[in-house]
């Protein structure tokens, strides 16, 4: 490449090879939440399992684990096909990173499954089992989204991750429920974490509606103000509030794990409803780039053969106005001095500023959505830091930092921040 033309349309190629990596991530994200939603089904199908002795749901928890294991072998298969080239750099190193993650969870699920049917674990455990096996999927999620280059594409997105977080946190706050009603007993600590659940589920889902298009977030109100809502609503406060044993009822732990289920079910209605969107989108996208990059190639190969703009052209790229402002005209004379033609030359510098300006647009609006993404981020990484230095849990860690930004009245992102910066002070615990 030599001349301004070829570094222009080797832009524009790049952009398009962005598009096209970033379609490529977004079906592995729409792989990866049909995995996680069969194995929340599983998660809650061992644990009503479990929790009745194994009178109930053995040939159901088997069928959804079949499906579990055909969906993880999408998953694995869209993992190989990634293409390295394509994800060079740090972003490329984190992905890979928590993918190989993934991957050395994903192996102990056979194992896992095998104990819950001779029913070796405690529920409690399963909910621990299957939360990290999730987790490390939706860290991979959160890389895939932070590997976005286009503002519209990159909200979904956020949108599309904090809804299967706050998703995977109403799961969890199932399989506590059916613990509770199978058992007859709720602990306080246990209380206490489906509090925590809840408060993390809320704040999840309000990132999700400030990213979500208009149609997603009406249907997330029509959910939240329908009649399994208020059942949901209604059982979780009878958890919550409860002082003593509760009644021990095949017939209620049911009727919670289904209205909870009906839930978590709309929930992934509007998950895959996103995910057509942004495949539409990504499609809609690409075909643009196409199109200006055969738009650009013939107006580019044009002025080529009438001659390069004169130097003095310079300064009219300098001082013309925007394309779109009132007053687009070029200087009467300085383009056609050296022969290329007012129109021609108008057009060339048109597309080198609206290529500028819309580099500068994306950029802007990129640095908006990822601010509130690095803002997630930096929390899981203030609480990875306490578990590991403290041995907390990750219910633990999290409440010791949303109580800490409640007593000194500060963000909860800013107290991670500061977490992060002290980590050399925090000690150990043998």
């Amino acid at each position: 490449m030599h001349s301004p033309s070829d570094f222009l349309l080797a832009a524009k190629r790049c952009e398009l090879g962005g598009l096209e990596h970033l379609r490529e991530m977004v079906g592995l994200v729409s792989r990866i939440a049909d995995l996680v939603h069969e194995l929340q089904r599983e998660r809650g199908a061992s644990n009503v399992f479990l929790g009745s002795r194994g009178a109930q749901f053995g040939a159901e928890r088997q069928r959804i684990a079949e499906r579990a294991a055909a969906l993880e072998a999408d998953v694995r298969t869209q993992f190989a096909a990634l293409d390295e080239s394509a994800t060079a750099g740090t972003c490329g190193m984190r992905l890979f990173n928590r993918i190989a993650m993934a991957l050395a969870m994903l192996e102990g699920l056979a194992l896992l499954r095998q104990r819950i049917a001779v029913q070796q674990l405690q529920p409690v455990q399963v909910i621990e089992a299957y939360g990290e096996v999730i987790g490390c999927l939706l860290a991979v999620v959160i890389e895939a989204v932070d590997s976005a280059g286009d503002p519209a594409i990159s909200r979904l997105l956020v949108a599309l991750f904090h809804l299967m977080q706050g998703k995977e946190l109403a799961g969890q706050e199932r399989a506590l429920g059916v613990v509770a009603f199978s058992t007859g007993h709720i602990p306080r600590e246990q209380q206490t974490r489906l509090l925590d659940l809840i408060d993390r589920e809320e704040r999840s889902f309000a990132v999700f509606m400030e990213f979500a298009e208009p149609c997603s977030r009406q249907t997330w109100l029509d959910l939240n103000s329908n009649a399994v809502m208020l059942e949901v609503e209604r059982m979780r406060r009878t958890l919550v509030a409860a002082h003593g044993p509760l009644a021990a009822d095949a017939a209620v732990t049911l009727r919670w794990f289904d209205q909870a289920s009906r839930r978590l079910d709309a929930i992934r209605d509007i998950e895959q409803s996103i995910s057509d969107a942004l495949a539409a989108l990504c499609e809609a996208r690409i075909g643009e780039a196409r199109a200006d990059l055969r738009d650009q190639t013939s107006l580019l190969l044009k002025s080529e053969k009438i001659g390069p703009l004169p130097a003095a052209s310079i300064a009219v790229f300098m001082d013309y106005p925007a394309a779109g402002c009132a007053d687009a005209s070029p200087p009467v004379g300085l383009l056609s001095a050296s022969g290329l033609g007012p129109q021609l030359g108008s057009s060339v510098i048109d597309l080198l500023q609206a290529q500028a300006q819309r580099i500068q647009d994306v950029s802007d609006e990129l640095a908006k959505t990822r601010a509130t993404l690095n803002e997630g981020k930096l929390i899981e990484r203030a609480k990875g830091l306490l578990m590991a230095r403290r041995g907390l849990s990750e219910e633990h860690a999290h409440r010791l930092l949303r109580q800490t930004a409640m007593n000194q009245n500060r963000r909860l992102v800013d107290i991670a921040e500061a977490t992060l910066a002290l980590i050399d002070l925090i000690p150990d615990t043998p």
